[in-house]
């Protein structure tokens, strides 16, 4: 059984894939020997919602990556057993979280650029650290060896830089050293070990086999080229093979493995279901608008695209944007059928949208950025009393946050709050710190209760040994200062969360050398905004819950979300659909598929046209309504705008 579904955004592919598993499953199918690779968490979630199944075992429905964990967890034995470079003493692999292996790459970047490395970038090494995760993990998504990334760049823009990607990949091979002797992995080198290890071992392959005879894949056209060389590798031994396919083609990082699967997986054999567009008039207009897209010809628009892309300031965009909103609002239209589309977060914008919802009575939510963990205030509380305790030497804080400290440790009005701020402020220097209060008019100005609550602080921490590590020092303060607060059951995640991440970070990289102090990386971390991890339920409500929303095109297109009207504002802003390659990296030379020329003008081109008709299409066909854009001439920052988006609409008449 070789089936492949095809068809547009919104056409129904998952939906007829998931009728068809069930099916499978109703008719004696073990679950246990289903796999499912779904796009992405979000995706996965959505796929599991509503499962009517008369028996099932196991439901093995996974991202792609989601899937390379597990298979390392449950095979570890094997990679310990053929790989030389990792620690012997790892029981079980450790999976770094994002803040892990930032820190680590951004130690292994700053002691190299102390040796002259990377002279000609002016970018800081957070910057630098993160596009050079990235390219291990474009490396592990394409099968290449991540020794090659730099030698792959070389080939990319009109300068010459071989001794910037020698240095590049100098540093790269140091981390990858470093966490897989440590047994510490990110995304990339997870990947990097499961196709050089599990998957060229021939025990795994022959269990593999034994338990997985049906495999159904989703969204193929997103799939990484290492995805695909699975299925690859797999397919032969397989009773059945279901996949779909977006014709929407790739957008975004995706856009490199366009046509691979097709070329690699699909034949003659397999019987092909084509799901008719469900909107055949926005399909057409954008088949027209990709065909003359490089071109000076008009084009005819489409009675629901209201075009208004020639303000001069991005001021009056807002103002639009809020007023079309507001005029939606006042015809009934229910808030969860309004979404706002920016091309990056909007400040301003979003204050104002959050007013509206305040006063009308609705939810408001940012579908593209999750709360930061220090948002939460009583994570705040246990953060800002770390660095008072620990009095780490490169934190400063300054008056507003002893000020909000005050106000949400102690109960103290604002006022209040700033007058004690201003006190400690003053006799400790150049550094905040909790000293005794001897001052009787400080005293006589603060109620009793509020000064016990300071003194029971400075008791905690004076019964506290200056050597104890981060996760327990916030425990004992979360079960002894906050526990007992009225509040507590509302906010016992982000403390938890926080107590939670800071151990899983400080025990994956205790480890490495490099890093001396843990305590202070991991507030580092918090204060430069690290952002709070998802729950499940916080998942479901992103999927499901009735609000008005804002987000980037990708986090809207990867919300899986509906609108009947969307409202696009800046789109003349060049991140509206940003560019998927920089000095550093280029998912397109770092692909499989490329065959080793200089990068041109032209595989720009190309490039630009499939990853913004990509986007184009799944954001017009997941809008059943009226969709309003908004452009500007000059950003906030009164700079010229023009952007690829804005010279493919202004031709449309």
């Amino acid at each position: 059984m070789k089936i492949l579904i095809e068809g547009d955004t919104k056409s129904g592919k998952t939906t007829l894939l998931k009728k068809k598993y069930i099916q499978m499953i109703n008719s004696g199918i073990d679950s246990n020997n289903i796999l499912v690779l779904i796009a992405n968490r979000m995706e996965a979630i959505k796929f599991k919602e509503n499962l009517t199944l008369e028996y099932s075992g196991e439901n093995r429905i996974y991202s792609y990556f989601g899937f390379v964990q597990h298979e390392l967890n449950k095979f570890w034995p094997i990679i310990l057993k053929k790989s030389k470079k990792i620690h012997k003493l790892n029981i079980i692999p450790t999976f770094m979280t994002f803040e892990a292996s930032q820190c680590l790459m951004g130690k292994t970047v700053e002691y190299y650029r102390k040796q002259g490395f990377l002279g000609e970038l002016n970018i800081s090494n957070e910057e630098i650290s993160k596009k050079l995760l990235s390219n291990i993990l474009d490396a592990s998504l394409n099968n290449l060896v991540y020794t090659k990334i730099g030698d792959r760049l070389k080939s990319f823009g009109e300068v010459q830089r071989d001794q910037l990607y020698d240095q590049m990949n100098i540093i790269i091979d140091k981390y990858m050293e470093k966490t897989l002797e440590n047994g510490s992995f990110d995304y990339g080198t997870s990947i990097y070990l499961y196709n050089n290890f599990l998957l060229k071992d021939e025990f795994y392959l022959d269990n593999f086999k034994r338990n997985t005879t049906y495999l159904l894949v989703d969204s193929g056209e997103i799939g990484s080229i290492a995805e695909v060389d699975f299925v690859a590798k797999i397919k032969d031994y397989l009773k059945g093979l279901i996949i779909t396919l977006n014709t929407d083609g790739p957008y975004g990082i995706h856009s490199y493995s366009k046509g691979y699967l097709e070329e690699t997986i699909i034949d003659s054999e397999y019987k092909r279901i084509k799901l008719d567009s469900k909107n055949l008039e926005t399909h057409n207009f954008l088949d027209r608008l990709e065909e003359k897209f490089y071109s000076y010809e008009t084009i005819t628009g489409l009675v629901n695209l209201h075009l208004d892309i020639e303000n001069e300031y991005k001021s009056i965009n807002n103002k639009k944007v809020i007023k079309k909103v507001l005029e939606l609002l006042d015809d009934s239209v229910s808030p969860i059928d309004i979404s706002v589309i920016v091309p990056q977060n909007d400040l301003v914008l979003e204050f104002a949208l959050e007013k509206i919802s305040q006063e009308r009575g609705f939810k408001y939510m940012n579908i593209g950025r999750n709360e930061r963990i220090l948002d939460n205030p009583y994570a705040y509380i246990l953060v800002i009393s770390s660095i008072l305790f620990y009095e780490f030497k490169e934190i400063n804080l300054n008056f507003d946050e002893i000020k909000v400290f005050f106000n949400l440790a102690l109960g103290l009005d604002s006022i209040r709050s700033a007058l004690l701020a201003n006190y400690i402020g003053s006799r400790s220097k150049d550094r905040y710190r909790l000293i005794d209060i001897d001052s009787q008019e400080i005293r006589k100005r603060i109620p009793q209760q509020n000064i016990d609550k300071y003194d029971k602080i400075r008791g905690i921490f004076n019964k506290i040994p200056k050597d104890i590590e981060l996760y327990d020092f916030f425990e004992i303060l979360y079960i002894e200062l906050i526990a007992g607060e009225e509040e507590f059951f509302k906010n016992i995640k982000g403390c938890r969360e926080l107590i939670d991440s800071s151990k899983k970070f400080i025990e994956t990289l205790h480890n490495f050398e490099n890093i001396k102090d843990l305590n202070y990386e991991f507030i580092k971390f918090l204060r430069d905004g690290a952002k709070a991890s998802e729950s499940l339920i916080e998942l479901d409500e992103r999927l499901n819950g009735e609000y008005l929303s804002i987000s980037t095109p990708y986090a809207y297109i990867n919300s899986g979300r509906d609108s009947k009207y969307q409202i696009w504002t800046d789109i003349r802003n060049k991140n509206f659909i940003p560019d998927t390659k920089n000095i550093l990296q280029n998912s397109w030379v770092l692909s499989k598929t490329w065959k080793g020329e200089r990068f041109s003008i032209e595989d720009q081109f190309y490039i630009e046209k499939i990853n913004t008709m990509g986007i184009l299409r799944r954001l017009m066909k997941s809008c059943h309504g009226d969709i309003y854009v908004y452009g500007s001439k000059y950003s906030s920052g009164s700079h010229g705008q023009g952007g690829l988006l804005y010279n493919g609409f202004k031709k449309i008449k």
